[in-house]
């Protein structure tokens, strides 16, 4: 039986998943909107509906698309009227953090924004945080709060397995995914035979270019695996080598979908036979009944997360996959 000395509260970002988390508790929960009310000029007021005093308050709340500033802005009012109302731990849930490709100086005058987003949340009150899949592994250094990161591959192998594909290999579109390619790879019990796209900057332009597929692909089902599913240039890219070099059926593996500008129609005109994404963003109806899309989500990945939280368990063996 769960100590009932806490409660979930979520913002405006994705209701719905905090609904499926709360119903995937053992037993259920109930789970508080945290958003009272929108001021003609703009403003958001956030009120906890309940005692939250000497409580452990989970705030669930994804900094993502469409409105990622909107969702941070309320994410940090939570928090702090979260710490105003004396709750005795504050742990901010992030499925999807925003901001977290923003991790590096990558020119001259630019912020570091997700570092400065991942402090302005400890100043508001967090006192850990919990993510999936961030794009950044090093983002928990710029706090000194604990973080918790898990992964989307907890839900999406088993849809994985589902598909009951034939000599199916896993790619990475570019270098840096690689080593979620072979995390993936071996989950599957495929080894590590995993097949990754080369990609070099265009002298001219500054932009990466796809210059060829390593790896074999020849008569295999594939396996597309990315963090993010923004404009899905990369993903379709990596699909139309994959089919060049001899792939039967391609599939996207993803787990924060943002669909981004012309991204749908992108997607329907390509190779890729399907996309599997987690829900730690709400998709756009017209996206979320394609054809194309499977939801795959991870509320019960996050309720078990904050039942380990709750009871003191370690979550790495079980969890953290």
């Amino acid at each position: 039986m769960l100590n009932r000395e806490f409660i979930i509260v979520h913002g405006s970002s994705n209701p719905e998943l905090a609904r499926k988390v709360g119903a995937s508790m053992q037993p259920p929960v109930e789970v508080y909107n945290g958003i009272d009310r929108r001021f003609p000029n703009g403003e958001t007021r956030v009120q906890i509906p309940v005692n939250v005093c000497k409580r452990s308050v989970y705030i669930l709340q994804p900094t993502c698309p469409p409105y990622v500033d909107r969702a941070h802005s309320e994410l940090t009012m939570l928090l702090d009227a979260a710490r105003r109302a004396s709750a005795s731990e504050i742990v901010a849930v992030v499925p999807d953090f925003g901001y977290g490709r923003q991790d590096r100086k990558d020119r001259p005058r630019t912020a570091i924004t997700a570092a400065l987003r991942a402090r302005e949340i400890q100043a508001a009150g967090a006192t850990k945080i919990m993510t999936i899949d961030p794009h950044s592994e090093s983002i928990e250094a710029t706090t000194t709060i604990p973080w918790d990161k898990f992964y989307g591959s907890y839900a999406l192998v088993p849809a994985i397995r589902r598909l009951s594909l034939q000599n199916p290999v896993v790619i990475s579109p570019d270098l840096g995914g690689l080593r979620r390619a072979v995390e993936y790879s071996e989950k599957l019990g495929l080894g590590e035979d995993v097949a990754v796209i080369y990609k070099r900057r265009s002298p001219e332009t500054g932009k990466p270019k796809a210059i060829r597929l390593i790896g074999d692909v020849e008569d295999r089902d594939v396996l597309i695996v990315d963090d993010i599913g923004d404009t899905f240039g990369t993903l379709i890219t990596a699909a139309d080598f994959a089919k060049r070099n001899g792939a039967r059926d391609i599939y996207a593996v993803i787990t924060h979908g943002y669909f981004s500008g012309s991204a749908y129609d992108r997607l329907e005109r390509s190779t890729i036979k399907l996309v599997l994404c987690t829900d730690t963003v709400p998709l756009r109806p017209k996206v979320a009944a394609s054809s194309k899309v499977e939801i795959v989500s991870v509320a019960e990945l996050l309720a078990r997360a904050i039942e380990y939280n709750i009871a003191g368990k370690s979550i790495s063996a079980d969890l953290i996959h």
